[in-house]
């Protein structure tokens, strides 16, 4: 569960990273195309940083899930695998709820983009 968690947050960067490239390049060029992307991409860094936490917050936390390998370790190892949510966590969901509010503003910023450009083809 930790691999996925990790790859779901690997992921996330690098949907931002893209999402910065395309959203930098869609406002330079006034391209509504590359505004939409942007929005959409931020949408989904937020739907995989949910993954992300939901993940970390569901993570094993009782002996029985080892399995038939409980015999063989000792009783320190279980609380290795115990999580307990830290500043981390909180600001995983601070980040997550920045990535929605992010996603509707360039939703909304290539729709304001769209009708300016009707606006001024009429005028």
């Amino acid at each position: 569960m930790q691999n996925l968690s990790i790859s779901c947050a690997m992921v996330c960067l690098i949907l931002l990273g893209a999402s910065a490239v395309v959203g930098f390049a869609g406002v330079c060029r006034q391209e509504i195309p590359a505004v939409l992307v942007t929005g959409v991409l931020y949408l989904l860094t937020a739907i995989f940083g949910l993954f992300t936490v939901t993940i970390m917050h569901f993570k094993r936390k009782t002996r029985k899930d080892y399995g038939l390998l409980d015999q063989y370790l000792s009783s320190g190892f279980y609380t290795t695998r115990m999580f307990d949510p830290g500043w981390s966590y909180h600001v995983g969901w601070i980040g997550i709820g920045a990535c929605f509010l992010a996603s509707f503003m360039w939703l909304m910023l290539a729709r304001v983009m769209r009708f300016h450009i009707l606006t001024a083809a009429i005028s």
